[in-house]
């Protein structure tokens, strides 16, 4: 029982969201809304317990007087300041939008400005033209970025059109064959879930 029952949801929990989607019978569409609502409550407590969670581990380094434990005062203060203020005072409050605006925003920011350097590394390496296949992504990585950057119709005017063809086509079509194999894959995993052959998701192997 302790094996099947939590399959058994699962696939019954599966076939009511199929049922509620597919067909237009009230008494599933309010058992899927209501199943919904669970799953937002559940979401949350896991949030909130991946916080405390976050609390004990970085405590415990300050504890232990780590080296970077600097970094596990600054995590809690920031944390436990910011539930104070979006649950005490409410997300429209000066405060909380202080924590946004001044302090987040900006790092956040920094840290895509950052990124930037690595993206530049990996797109050297990625372009480097070693076989046909790089060739072409060096082929056509340079005409999208002619086609985008102002120097590039300056220096032939058809350079913004085949950009635009070439994100409008080519990256469109293969953008939705990996869409499509990727819900294909999604609906075959669901269906292993729902009668019980994937168990992983339980904790309980095969």
């Amino acid at each position: 029982m302790k094996r099947e029952l939590p399959v058994a949801i699962a696939g019954l929990l599966g076939v009511l969201m199929l049922v509620d989607y597919f067909l237009n019978i009230k008494a599933a569409k309010t058992l899927s809304v209501e199943m919904q609502n669970w799953v937002i409550i559940i979401a949350a407590l896991a949030l909130a317990l991946a916080a405390l969670n976050l609390v004990i581990n970085h405590s415990r380094r300050i504890s232990r007087k780590d080296p970077d434990s600097l970094h596990s005062y600054l995590l809690i203060i920031s944390l436990v300041l910011t539930v104070i203020s979006g649950v005490f005072f409410g997300p429209s409050h000066v405060s909380f939008k202080f924590i946004f605006e001044a302090i987040i925003n900006p790092l956040a920011s920094a840290f895509y400005a950052m990124a930037c350097f690595h993206l530049a590394s990996a797109t050297y390496r990625a372009f480097r033209a070693h076989n046909l296949q790089a060739s072409a992504l060096l082929i056509t990585g340079m005409l999208v970025m002619l086609g985008r950057a102002p120097i590039g119709e300056v220096i032939w005017s058809k350079f913004p059109a085949i950009s635009t063809w070439i994100m409008s086509v080519a990256n469109l079509a293969g953008m939705r064959g990996i869409m499509i194999s990727s819900a294909v894959g999604m609906i075959g995993v669901g269906l292993r879930v729902m009668v019980g052959i994937d168990r992983t998701h339980l904790g309980l192997g095969e």
